[in-house]
């Protein structure tokens, strides 16, 4: 295999795992904690997603700049207004409408855990949520405007930059309640890491180095358990710097798996994370309530893999059926006559 194929291979498998990560996070919080409270299993379990905290997002973030270096530092603005800018703005008002209306007055409460996203919240209120990406597909959101704020900035110091002083000034001036807004200025460095640093990573993380590997794996572990021996994560920059650790840590660990190993499944489900990421909380409200007490040690082990590994499966099976349905590729990419009408107005411009 070329270096080129094993990049392609390593990026679709780390998205791969970067969305099952999400899936088993929100599992986790959402369901798991609930129905197991207390149980010394589920305790591991949440110390261990929680310890995944500094990689989950940044590294998805990385890969996702990574990825539109080329519609960033190369194309026009025309070139691009269609598929990276209108078409994620239309996928994410469209499901977090979806969303809204499914989980205010057609989906079952989630018995194991109390949500402000339910039959009390209007409009104008998801609208202000929406806004300030105080909603589950905040990460749409995110990379719209971190799409436009790294191509107007042109500079790969002065994007990287203040991603990193927004990332610690976010400490100071947003209230830790505020989870979406915190997100949304924190995880803009990765991806203007990933957009303006594309070369560098491709040039040295192509293939497996075994002693930068060993260096950051040593860090992440020294750096997570001083981290929460003095409670330091949520200081300002500790989570950045953890995560920029874990993350190098991490590209090198898929480097070094697929040239051993064949990951042509989780490749798969990387290629798919649109899907995946839109429908997954929906297929976890709707199994919330029937949820099994579980007292068997394998299954209470086993049960966060296993249900995200089917949540994924229902989600890539749901899109595929969707897309052999007339007009539901609609539902995750704008749909033509839409883009018409913006191509006639000259909102957009024909790629």
């Amino acid at each position: 295999m070329t270096n080129k194929g094993q990049r392609i291979e390593w990026i679709d498998a780390a998205k791969g795992a970067c969305i099952l990560a999400v899936i088993l996070y929100h599992f986790n919080i959402f369901i798991y904690q609930g129905v197991h409270e207390g149980h010394a299993i589920a305790t591991v379990w949440n110390i261990g997603i929680s310890a995944l905290k500094p990689l989950r997002m940044p590294l998805f973030f990385l890969i996702s700049g990574y990825l539109a270096s080329t519609g960033i530092t190369r194309r026009s603005w025309g070139r691009i207004r269609t598929k990276k800018i209108a078409s994620l703005l239309w996928v994410y008002v469209l499901w977090s409408v979806i969303y809204w209306a499914a989980v205010s007055h057609l989906l079952p409460a989630n018995p194991w855990h109390d949500s402000s996203f339910d039959a009390g919240l209007t409009l104008p209120l998801l609208l202000e949520r929406m806004l300030t990406a105080n909603i589950s597909l905040w990460y749409l959101y995110a990379l719209v405007l971190y799409f436009v704020l790294a191509k107007v900035l042109r500079s790969a110091v002065v994007a990287i930059g203040l991603g990193v002083l927004a990332n610690i000034a976010m400490y100071f001036v947003i209230d830790p309640e505020n989870w979406g807004m915190r997100s949304l200025i924190g995880y803009f460095v990765f991806f203007a890491l990933g957009a303006y640093a594309k070369d560098i990573i491709t040039t040295h993380y192509s293939a497996f180095n075994l002693k930068r590997f060993v260096v950051t794996t040593a860090l992440t572990l020294g750096g997570l358990a001083t981290a929460s021996h003095f409670s330091a994560l949520t200081a300002p920059g500790v989570e950045m710097l953890l995560g920029l650790v874990m993350v190098s840590t991490v590209i090198d660990l898929f480097a070094l798996a697929c040239r051993h190993i064949n990951m042509k499944y989780l490749c798969m489900v990387g290629r798919q994370t649109l899907p995946i990421y839109v429908m997954h909380r929906l297929l976890l409200r709707f199994i919330s309530p029937y949820m099994p007490d579980t007292v068997n040690t394998f299954l209470l082990v086993m049960e966060p893999i296993i249900a995200t590994m089917a949540v994924a499966a229902a989600c890539l099976f749901i899109y595929h059926a969707l897309l052999r349905i007339r007009g539901g590729r609609a539902l995750f990419t704008m749909p033509h006559t839409l883009r018409r009408v913006a191509y006639r107005t000259g909102v957009l411009k024909p790629v």
